[in-house]
């Protein structure tokens, strides 16, 4: 059985997550890229662009106020993908252009790529994060919406760690230790709310609660220890909501407002801040977001 969720809307002044709107921005418009932190730096990797166009660009971002910058190229051009740090190498993961991929880059602290592998089968709008000493990814879709949940240490080698009840794809994936949490996405029967913990000590997944209403296109992003859920789309509409998410009772709690509405935005952490690159409101957006704990 499972047990909905709780939210607590709390006022403005109540906020326990601060979202400003930063002075530095990314050179251009882009959406649907990933972000991940490497060295005290993020780099945001590929994505799409204002005209629709598919991307290849690798920008690194110091913190604070100073503008991204562009350090290199993927070796292929590549939007809804995902990333994630394992030991020295940031692999990049899926995602496509024209065509859904499988392919795996390893990307190095100096934005040097190279091709190392290949997913099973093609998956794009999908979500990678670390656990341990693997690089799990949940979600997507190639042929069909993914079920199965992948676990791999050098991006070539890949195992079945967790299956799914339903496939999805953007999704919103967070993670605490050895549990991940699948929140919200779409099925191919629409949008859910379904919040699910993959165990991957026991190889399980349950359904553990339930958002207020159904969400995709959102952002995952764990800030200090908090498992916080930002923006998506609530059928087809950009939202500004900042969502926390206790990993104990899979209960949601409305904790913060973004500056204004946002989809598929990337997301990544410098110490103690968050930050939210780009997305889509009605267009898509330069902007970067910093992200705060009261």
């Amino acid at each position: 059985m499972t047990t909905p969720s709780t939210v607590a809307t709390g006022s403005p002044g109540a906020d326990i997550v601060l979202a400003a709107v930063l002075s530095a921005h990314l050179p251009v418009p882009l959406s649907r890229s990933a972000a991940v932190t490497v060295d005290g730096h993020i780099f945001v990797l590929g994505g799409m662009l204002a005209s629709g166009v598919t991307t290849d660009t690798i920008y690194r971002f110091e913190g604070g106020g100073s503008a991204p910058q562009l350090v290199g190229h993927l070796v292929q051009a590549r939007h809804d993908v995902a990333a994630a740090q394992i030991g020295s190498q940031v692999l990049v993961i899926g995602g496509g252009d024209a065509t859904v991929d499988a392919s795996v880059e390893s990307v190095t602290s100096q934005g040097v790529s190279r091709l190392v592998g290949r997913l099973p089968s093609p998956r794009a709008d999908l979500s990678a994060i670390v656990a341990s000493t693997e690089v799990v990814i949940a979600g997507g879709a190639g042929s069909s919406y993914e079920r199965s949940v992948l676990g791999t240490s050098d991006g070539v080698h890949f195992r079945t760690v967790a299956v799914l009840p339903v496939g999805l794809r953007y999704a919103a994936v967070v993670g605490a230790g050895n549990l991940i949490f699948v929140v919200g996405g779409a099925s191919a029967a629409g949008d859910v709310a379904s919040i699910e913990r993959i165990d991957l000590t026991a190889g399980t997944v349950r359904v553990m609660g339930h958002l207020p209403f159904a969400l995709s296109h959102a952002s995952g992003l764990s800030l200090d220890g908090r498992l916080l859920i930002l923006g998506g789309r609530r059928s087809g509409i950009a939202q500004r909501g900042i969502w926390e998410l206790d990993p104990i009772t899979g209960r949601v709690r409305i904790v913060g407002q973004l500056p204004y509405a946002v989809s598929d935005a990337s997301a990544a952490t410098i110490g103690q801040v968050g930050y939210l690159f780009g997305g889509e409101d009605s267009n898509r957006v330069a902007t970067i977001i910093g992200l705060t704990l009261r």
